[in-house]
């Protein structure tokens, strides 16, 4: 534990390019546990620990969106409500990082949500799956006994009734950013929707070991409300099910999504990052993050012919509002609106149905997308991707202007972004 620290409370899990779900129900559980248990035998070792939960802390909360779901991101998320095990952990240890109110409330708040959740078979076992009994995005290690991990959460169950976290009344977030930049975490955190949809822009993320992990750790942002899509197959487009993701391919069947980050850079406006589908062709892409929406750029090198799929989030399958133009793919559900709108370089707006049981939130998805078509050459893909869940306390939708190298995003905000020559 101590050679992977990182810094500001964060573990990386083996290889420095994982932060996941086991740096909170694992490295600060385990060692807050120790750090209660070993304080007088090991006083500067129990302090250290906890002083980096404390640290921790401060970026964990930014998972969690204010109904209490937590960002679907990662390994393991078979074990659900261990999402809560660190706040668990922490009143365990007698460590008030946040308000024991404000604790009291993530706690309450995602173990409430997991319990609304289709987690549980007919005669009351909890299932492998997320949001509901799935097995498509399960890793080869999980078996029937997995899901159980999630009752690390209730730790909190050894500590005595007269506790002050067991006095405290239940809190909301007092002070989410609307966006945190972590470099140790390697991802910029963002609320939206008065802290009700929490999003995550990963970079320099990758695991090479485990079952759909370019899918888990690599596409270019996670939400608590649309969630992601891991592939049934590889072959067809919508068996692939690449949301929140560029993909290319040669042939129109195996589509290659970003997987590794050759380099990345991540600043308060953006994050960028460079990635090769294949030998010969190089992308660099940048994402802004503007609230409810957030504006893709993408610098493209490629020495043979491809098609590119550029995709928004999927989305709850409901056979309502879709739109399909030669700009804009959006369709809107009981959740919310997804839309992909071009702004330079794509040909066609599409709305796919990927294949069932792809989503780890929802059993059916659609999922709008944008089409180029890239002869051998140079190319500059820009759009602008919404993810909006309350029309009526939404972002207004960022305006974008290309001219001399340079993109300029106008929103709560003014980003210029000088394009590579």
């Amino acid at each position: 534990m101590e050679s992977y620290y990182d810094g500001d409370g964060w573990y990386y899990d083996g290889p420095k390019t994982q932060r996941d779900y086991y740096i909170p129900w694992a490295f600060h559980y385990y060692s807050l546990i120790y750090a209660k248990l070993m304080e007088r035998e090991d006083p500067q070792r129990s302090a250290r620990f906890k002083e980096r939960a404390k640290k921790f802390a401060q970026s964990y909360y930014h998972f969690f969106d204010a109904d209490g779901a937590a960002i679907p991101f990662g390994r393991s998320l078979t074990y659900r409500f261990a999402q809560a095990a660190f706040y668990s952990a922490l009143v365990f240890a007698d460590v008030e990082t946040l308000p024991w109110g404000e604790i009291k409330g993530l706690y309450n708040r995602n173990m409430s949500y997991w319990f609304k959740q289709a987690i549980l078979t007919s005669d009351g076992l909890l299932n492998v799956g997320y949001a509901y009994e799935n097995l498509v995005m399960a890793e080869g290690y999980n078996g029937a006994g997995s899901p159980y991990w999630a009752f690390k959460s209730f730790l909190l169950l050894a500590v005595d009734k007269n506790h002050p976290y067991w006095q405290a009344e239940e809190k909301k977030f007092s002070k989410i950013l609307p966006v945190k930049v972590s470099q140790e975490g390697r991802a910029i955190f963002a609320q939206t929707a008065n802290n009700r949809h929490a999003l995550m822009y990963p970079f320099g993320q990758s695991v090479f070991t485990q079952n759909h992990s370019a899918a888990k750790y690599s596409k270019f942002v996670y939400s608590t409300k649309f969630g992601f899509s891991v592939p049934k197959s590889p072959y067809h487009y919508y068996e692939s099910a690449l949301d929140s993701v560029l993909s290319v391919s040669e042939d129109n069947s195996y589509f290659r999504p970003k997987s590794v980050d050759l380099d990345f850079q991540a600043t308060k406006d953006w994050v960028s990052y460079q990635w090769a589908p294949y030998q010969d062709v190089l992308i660099k892409s940048t994402i802004v993050p503007c609230g409810d929406y957030h504006v893709r750029i993408h610098q493209i090198d490629n020495q043979r012919e491809l098609l590119a799929y550029d995709a928004a989030f999927s989305n709850r399958y409901e056979e309502e509002e879709r739109i399909e133009t030669a700009s804009l793919a959006s369709y809107r559900s009981s959740v919310g609106l997804s839309s992909i709108e071009a702004v330079c370089g794509y040909q066609k707006g599409l709305v796919i149905r990927p294949e069932p049981n792809t989503n780890l939130l929802y059993e059916r998805t659609l999922l709008p997308v944008l089409e180029a078509e890239l002869t051998i050459g140079t190319h500059l893909l820009v759009s602008i991707v919404g993810g909006v869940i309350d029309q009526n306390n939404q972002s207004e939708k960022p305006k974008v202007l290309v001219e001399d190298q340079q993109v300029t995003i106008f929103s709560d905000r003014k980003v210029v972004y000088q394009l590579d020559d």
